[in-house]
């Protein structure tokens, strides 16, 4: 279509000037990168939701290491003798995981990690609904705001 019909004002032989086809291309070159930047940032997002939900999933695993770790502290800690020994033997890593056993087995971490839903479940059953909330927002303002009142 030439003219009015696409929106565009022809010359008078059906072509559209320089000036508005560069318009054109210009603003579907700002409407690609925002969608780009608009998924981008939403993957990020859902990196850091998704890498949260696995370091959540896998304390047990890591929690029974810090246990070892944990009783050698606890042997460690029996007398003056027995640290030294450990440290001259170089066993740090009970010294460590006592403050990492201290600081996962709090409410408060377990909060933070899942930010503050009690599963990994429960939180990727917000994130999911978030979404789809997301979408039809999204889906309704394109066609409804801008398709049907493009001014």
């Amino acid at each position: 279509t030439t003219g009015l019909a696409s929106g565009i004002a022809d010359d008078g032989n059906g072509r559209a000037s320089d000036e508005q086809l560069m318009l054109r291309a210009y603003h579907r070159a700002e409407k690609k990168q925002v969608t780009l930047v608009i998924a981008n940032y939403l993957m990020l997002f859902m990196g850091f939701i998704a890498l949260s939900a696995e370091i959540q999933s896998r304390l047990p695993g890591w929690m029974e290491w810090v246990q070892q770790n944990y009783d050698s502290v606890q042997n460690c800690a029996t007398d003056r003798d027995a640290l030294i020994d450990c440290l001259s033997n170089g066993d740090f890593s009970g010294l460590v995981a006592s403050f990492l056993l201290w600081a996962t087995q709090s409410a408060a971490a377990k909060r933070i990690f899942l930010f503050g839903f009690d599963t990994p479940k429960k939180l990727w059953t917000v994130v999911y609904e978030a979404l789809v909330t997301a979408v039809c927002w999204g889906t309704s303002y394109l066609f409804i705001r801008r398709g049907l009142n493009p001014n």
